[in-house]
């Protein structure tokens, strides 16, 4: 069952194309979930409630991943900005 979970969810991240933000947020998520899983210990020295909340590898990269989706700039706003940029010095 997980192997097809898995199976599914890289089938899904290979057919869509990925701007560099959002391979960040991929390989952050995947990180910090196998980071949990590989060093149980480090959540050790969190109070409990962290500790609870950040125990899975699903739930932390989860989270990750949510937290960077929020935080990182779009790069649409960037582009649209350098156009308007070209725009105005090509009419200059």
């Amino acid at each position: 069952m997980f192997g097809c979970v898995v199976a599914a969810g890289i089938r899904i991240i290979t057919q869509t194309p990925l701007s560099r933000r959002d391979v960040l947020i991929v390989g952050l998520a995947f990180g910090a979930g196998l980071g949990v899983e590989s060093v149980p210990a480090f959540l050790s020295h969190f109070p409990p409630m962290v500790g609870d909340l950040f125990g899975s590898a699903a739930t932390s990269g989860g989270l990750v991943a949510i937290a960077l989706n929020l935080i990182l700039p779009q790069e649409q706003a960037a582009t649209k900005s350098l156009r308007s940029q070209d725009d105005r010095a090509e009419s200059v």
